[in-house]
């Protein structure tokens, strides 16, 4: 396996960060006052900062814990797929977690409409 077939999903996630922070951007010089558009933005990147620390620790933490499944610089014995693996049950909780909220609010617009 060959460290450029990461370069796919790099780029498709370069690609998000490039377009949401345009837009972000756009977007708080657009519609915040004078005095918070350069505080806004500082947050901005301050978020994006502080969420790529945390997904160092987090990948930190489960090579400590597991014993080190991307402890070598080789692709071919590393055990990538528990990364994989990982990422998929994280989806499938944020899945669950955006029907219970979109469940939530339907339960409310009703009750705000009888």
């Amino acid at each position: 396996m060959s460290v450029f077939w990461l370069g796919y999903q790099y780029a498709l996630f370069g690609l998000a960060d490039m377009f949401t922070l345009v837009g972000l951007l756009e977007f708080f010089y657009a519609e915040s006052s004078a005095g918070m558009k350069s505080l806004s933005t500082a947050i901005s990147w301050c978020s994006l900062a502080i969420g790529y620390f945390l997904s160092s620790v987090v990948v930190e933490v489960v090579n400590k814990a597991s014993g080190g499944w991307l402890a070598n610089n080789n692709l071919n014995r590393d055990e990538l797929n528990y990364f994989y693996c990982y990422k998929k049950v994280e989806l499938v909780n944020q899945e669950q977690n955006y029907d219970d909220s979109r469940a939530a609010k339907g339960k409310q617009l009703e009750m705000v409409t009888v």
